[in-house]
């Protein structure tokens, strides 16, 4: 029942172990009933009994039900900042936690993205990438990679418009465009171009970009902003994109777009202008326009963009991620190209979901989060680890995957005889095609996304049987016999038997 003042749904009011106040959830004797090994008239009983199932008509529900089951952040060991750990990262956490510095957040989601096998360059990218996709600033995050010899600096992607094209002629006739890719309009009024020759240009007052819109900077001719003797390096030089003064001077892009191939006196240009920035040299130049397409070519990366759909791979959330999914939103710096989770095993080692981070005492051993450390008096059930009611694909039948979202027949007849059992919930998509949809990627990635916060692929609470016998030399005939069942839950430590009973005698 839920008091004047009482949540709907208070956080631990389905905690079958220690359930807030007069809260009823479904409880251990509702599971063994389920399994067919109980006597006891549970509520569930009641329930089905009300609701005119008989009880004898029940046991079938024994394959589709359960009131008790348990994944955990648990995860295999490997390296985070160094130290060694055996728990996902929760990343929306880790965005939002302002112990933290920028490079210190980046070079934890990169460990944890190479534990999951996302090689090296693309997973620093990622990872300031996915800072920028769920921080709720318009700040380009950086990361100092201090590994290689020298140092590498990596640019976050935001919402924000980035030097796409640049001619520097000898003798005049140059510019630099600027391009918003993004659906929002972005104020770009005293806004700096600093080169590291050519100097400082301001953007005029009342400049404005619009959603797919370019801005041209020229020392003559049509453009959008005219300045006189820009002298831009022809083989190429380091250029700074920074917000303005009064928005704190932001660095938005550092990017040299030379020496480019070929001619000094053609454009450069870039195919995908988020980072990094990948210059080439065309046939000619595209100001205020598409770029040359025989450079921008959408269709390149392994994401299937087409140059109908593309502007649709510019996606940044600015909130945290709803689901494990939206890390396919991820781009990986590469062209084109966003993350996919079917070749690794990033999303074993990543969570959304964090009991030992949420706040509530979820064993009842009133203790939270990071002082339930398992070994002070009193402990329930260990540290905050477990996660409650995820399906596990390799055991579930069809009719169970179909109460999924977006899981029909056909795919849950697929995820059913498709290879089981899957390591990985990229080892899930990799092997069952009928998971991936039809239309852009965002589309195909639709059912994966919807189904990712609730599925897993491994088990943590059994049903065990034994049965002991005594026979013959020969095992024919059965002199006693003796039949136990048992309940077993690993998601704690130690593992505890939560239920135990002699069927047999």
């Amino acid at each position: 029942v839920d008091e004047v003042g009482e949540d709907a749904n208070e956080p631990g009011e389905f905690n079958s172990i220690s359930p807030i106040g007069d809260d009823e959830p479904f409880d251990i004797l509702a599971e063994v009933e389920i399994m067919g090994t109980s006597t006891y008239t549970s509520e569930l009983e009641g329930i089905f009994t009300t609701g005119g199932i008989l009880p004898d008509a029940q046991g079938a529900f024994k394959g589709y039900l359960t009131t008790y089951s348990a994944d955990t952040i648990l995860c295999p060991e490997y390296l985070l900042d160094g130290v060694g750990t055996s728990t996902k990262l929760n990343i929306n956490a880790l965005v939002n936690n302002g112990a933290y510095t920028p490079d210190e957040k980046a070079k934890m989601i990169a460990d944890t993205l190479a534990a999951g096998g996302v090689p090296d360059v693309e997973r620093q990218q990622m990872a300031v990438n996915i800072i920028d996709f769920i921080d709720s600033d318009d700040t380009v995050t950086t990361y100092l990679d201090v590994v290689p010899d020298p140092d590498v600096t990596y640019y976050g992607v935001e919402k924000t418009p980035y030097i796409n094209e640049v001619e520097a002629k000898p003798g005049g006739d140059e510019f630099i465009e600027l391009y918003n890719p993004y659906g929002t309009e972005t104020n770009i009024a005293g806004w700096t171009i600093t080169g590291t020759s050519m100097g400082t240009i301001t953007i005029d007052a009342g400049a404005t970009m619009g959603t797919d819109t370019y801005y041209v900077i020229a020392d003559g001719g049509a453009a959008d902003e005219i300045e006189l003797g820009m002298d831009l390096v022809d083989n190429g030089e380091e250029l700074t994109l920074k917000t303005s003064p009064a928005s704190g001077s932001k660095t938005v892009q550092v990017t040299n777009y030379g020496p480019p191939s070929g001619s000094p006196s053609k454009t450069v240009s870039l195919d995908d202008p988020r980072p990094p920035w990948s210059w080439a040299s065309g046939t000619s130049n595209t100001i205020g326009a598409e770029n040359d397409p025989s450079i921008f070519n959408p269709t390149f990366g392994s994401d299937n963009w087409t140059y109908v759909t593309y502007p649709s791979s510019f996606v940044i959330a600015n909130r945290r991620f709803s689901n494990k999914g939206y890390l396919c939103y991820i781009h990986t710096g590469n062209p084109w190209t966003s993350f996919a989770v079917d070749t690794t095993d990033v999303f074993e080692y990543i969570t959304i979901t964090d009991p030992s981070m949420d706040g509530i005492d979820n064993d009842g051993d009133d203790d939270i989060d990071s002082a339930d450390t398992g070994l002070q008096t009193g402990d329930i059930d260990g540290p905050e680890y477990r996660i409650h009611g995820l399906i596990n694909v390799n055991t579930a039948s069809t009719k169970v995957l179909q109460s999924l979202p977006n899981i029909n027949s056909t795919i849950g007849d697929a995820i059913d005889t498709g290879g089981k059992p899957y390591t990985s919930i990229g080892d899930l998509v990799a092997n069952v095609s009928q998971i991936t949809g039809a239309g852009t990627k965002w589309e195909e990635e639709e059912t994966i996304r919807s189904i990712s916060n609730l599925i897993t692929t491994r088990s943590n609470v059994f049903t065990v049987y034994v049965t002991a016998q005594v026979t013959d030399d020969t095992g024919t005939d059965v002199f006693a016999e003796k039949r136990i069942m048992a309940i077993v839950d690993r998601s704690v430590d130690p593992i505890r038997v939560r239920y135990f009973r002699w069927i047999t005698e």
